[in-house]
């Protein structure tokens, strides 16, 4: 803490403004290529990081000198492992300090969980051993099937969308490596810039509203991930476990991106996008 608080007042950083945290990890987190599933490209954060140094927040960057770096200059936005007083330590002391966490899945995660942060988990993939923080929102990753007729989405791309459901039937969550998906012919594609943003304001307005009420489209994801966590209690033949951690407390999808995953109709004004918006 005598190190963190040092260096927040060498690098900059106000101690009276709120601070989110982010990692997006990227191919040269650690050039595995049974794990690029996960990599996501920051650019597509950029309209995020620079929506929340908008509102106030300050927002410190984590990772590795390797990682690809934003082209914002703003006294607010600290890529930590670029300073020169750069130390691990810091990992864990802005993240404890931190409204809440934007991360991918990650090992920094890790922390967010552990000391009780909220975390926006962005770019997600289902899988049954993650265990939540105590409030986590989940924007996952598109699972995409190739499509016979090439217009089971309407884009004529060849590729169709899976829902909540189909990915739980066939059990997907239990994939864990590149060419784990391949062998099931699932394409993964990351979230948008503009559905990174939408993330950003479900989960701004659920901090805002501790209590807020889920969506249609989130109340129907809990229910199809309970009755599946209890199905795979009886049936799970793999080594490590016979459980969905996503299926915990404190665990809800971001609304204003999964709703047409869900196979449910979304609130037509109710959702929490458009609550956080209407009240600036």
């Amino acid at each position: 803490e005598r190190f963190g608080e040092s260096f927040m007042q060498r690098s900059g950083i106000n101690p009276q403004r709120p601070i989110v945290t982010l990692h997006a990890r990227d191919q040269g987190y650690h050039g595995l290529v049974k794990q690029g599933y996960r990599d996501v490209d920051i650019a597509d954060y950029e309209p995020a990081t620079r929506y929340l140094l908008d509102q106030g927040y300050q927002v410190v960057r984590l990772g590795d000198k390797g990682m690809r770096r934003l082209d914002i200059a703003d006294p607010g936005y600290l890529e930590l492992p670029f300073h020169d007083d750069y130390d691990p330590r810091l990992d864990p002391f802005f993240i404890a300090r931190s409204r809440f966490m934007i991360g991918c899945q990650s090992g920094p995660c890790a922390y967010a969980r552990a000391l009780g942060r909220p975390l926006l988990s962005v770019n997600a993939v289902y899988h049954y051993t993650l265990l939540p923080s105590v409030r986590e929102m989940a924007c996952f990753k598109h699972y995409m099937v190739r499509d016979g007729d090439g217009d089971g989405d309407g884009d004529g791309d060849g590729w169709r969308e899976l829902d909540f459901e189909e990915i739980l039937e066939r059990r997907l969550f239990w994939l864990e490596n590149s060419f784990q998906f391949d062998e099931h012919g699932i394409a993964l594609r990351s979230l948008s810039a503009d559905e990174i943003l939408s993330g950003v304001h479900s989960m701004l307005a659920w901090l805002d509203d501790p209590d807020l009420a889920e969506t249609p489209a989130q109340a129907r994801f809990r229910v199809l991930v309970e009755e599946t966590a209890q199905a795979i209690r009886t049936d799970a033949k793999i080594p490590i476990a016979d459980y969905l951690g996503f299926s915990l407390p404190g665990y809800r999808v971001a609304p204003g991106i999964e709703a047409d995953r869900t196979m449910a109709q979304p609130a037509v004004a109710e959702t929490a996008d458009e609550r956080h918006a209407a009240v600036g």
